[in-house]
């Protein structure tokens, strides 16, 4: 919030009217204009041409008509303006994989996130529908020493869910993790993901 600047108006939208509220309260304290409303991405209630810049982070994997949701991403925003979307790479967080097939190797876990809209296949899609997409790529290394909070967030994030996981699996799953942990001091997982630039 500190680093947005004075002076400027913000729509900020959401399918979840809780996301709304922890947006607001985050905010509060900014000195500018902010407007929160419930949107649907694929059927927006908004103007032709209504905004300067649209952003659109770490959510278009969740749509069910991405075509559409980019479609209407492009109708309300200026033709001066551009459209900002970041996508997972299907390289992000691929270490999960790795660790679990070392726990279970006859199972096959692939990518973790093969099952979600990457990257590397929005920028087809954007292509397709801007005649001007930049892409900037962001990586950065993870290094975590705390075991429970890797075995959390692989179960709050549904990280194997094409695979069915027996509770002898997640116990074997972290103590494999404290075995690695042990001998490295941490656990390091890379990141990575795409600003695409759309005009």
């Amino acid at each position: 919030a500190a680093s947005i600047p004075e002076g400027i108006s913000l729509t900020l939208s959401d399918f979840s009217s809780g996301m709304l509220d922890e947006a607001r309260e985050s905010l509060s304290d900014i000195n500018c204009k902010c407007t929160f409303s419930v949107q649907d991405v694929e059927a927006l209630e908004f103007e032709d041409n209504e905004f300067d810049a649209v952003l659109a982070h770490f959510m278009l994997y969740h749509t069910q008509d991405k075509r559409k949701a980019v479609s209407e991403m492009k109708r309300v925003v200026k033709e001066s303006g551009w459209c900002g979307i970041v996508l997972n790479s299907a390289n992000n967080l691929t270490e999960f994989a790795a660790l679990a097939s070392q726990v279970a190797p006859e199972m096959k876990f692939g990518d973790v996130d093969s099952k979600n809209f990457t990257s590397e296949d929005g920028i087809l899609l954007l292509k397709s529908e801007f005649p001007n997409v930049e892409r900037h790529r962001y990586h950065c290394e993870m290094k975590v020493d705390d075991v429970q909070l890797v075995v959390d967030y692989a179960k709050s994030a549904e990280l194997f869910d094409k695979v069915e996981l027996s509770e002898e699996f997640w116990i074997a799953f972290e103590k494999h993790l404290e075995f690695k942990m042990n001998t490295t001091g941490y656990l390091s997982f890379n990141k990575f993901s795409d600003l695409f630039i759309c005009r």
